[in-house]
């Protein structure tokens, strides 16, 4: 977990954590398997998409973004797997944190948006098939959403791309990567209340409800 700190110190509780090889070789042995198997297959499902689906429907384009922001989370995790391998130490500096930090999240929330949009298009085509039909065979608008969605995520995520995102530990002589948040990495309380907020509320509790709501009209009208 990560963990938010303004003292010169950290807790017992947060030297545990990077004290837990166990834990620690566990967790890079689960993404490894994840790595392999989103690699393969989403490349796989993102040629397939690409190259032999036609025509290219909103839905067909939401599918893409979704296999792309898919692969690209995979392509970044072993370099979290070589973090959590080296005892929580990150070698390859600040710049190159905030790069894999960002795009990490990135493309998780993007993800997350991707599903909510093609949920969003199969209630327009399930639910109210008439009204939005014509709008529904237009791709510019699948795409209009797909630049949104990224710009929507990266403006969110505009203080991980500013900010240093690694602690020196030295306690235990290790350099962590987003593990250990300064409170000072924001401005002010009410700067971190707004990150968290469009973090959560925004980039996670909507698109949740907005599927919920998409798929329980689906399956009302089926």
């Amino acid at each position: 977990g990560k963990t938010t700190m303004n003292e010169t110190q950290l807790d017992n509780a947060t030297l545990a954590m990077f004290d837990n090889t166990l834990a620690s070789d566990i967790v890079s042995a689960i993404y490894v398997i994840v790595t392999l198997a989103n690699l393969s297959g989403n490349g796989v499902s993102l040629f397939l998409l690409v190259m032999r689906t036609s025509p290219k429907t909103p839905s067909i384009i939401f599918m893409i973004n979704l296999t792309l922001t898919d692969l690209i989370l995979g392509a970044v995790l072993p370099f979290q797997i070589a973090y959590q391998m080296q005892g929580y130490n990150w070698t390859l500096g600040a710049s190159m944190c905030n790069v894999l930090t960002v795009v990490f999240y990135t493309n998780m929330y993007c993800s997350i948006l991707s599903m909510t949009a093609i949920s969003a298009d199969r209630y327009l085509g399930i639910v109210k098939p008439m009204r939005f039909r014509e709008m529904r065979k237009r791709k510019t608008y699948a795409v209009v959403a797909c630049i949104f969605m990224w710009l929507l995520v990266l403006a969110i995520l505009n203080p991980l791309e500013r900010a240093d995102l690694t602690y020196h530990v030295t306690e235990r002589n290790i350099t962590t990567c987003f593990d250990v948040l300064r409170r000072k990495m924001l401005p002010s309380v009410a700067h971190w209340a707004g990150f968290l907020f469009g973090m959560f509320i925004i980039l996670f509790l909507c698109p949740f409800i907005i599927t919920v709501y998409c798929y329980i009209n689906i399956i009302y009208v089926l």
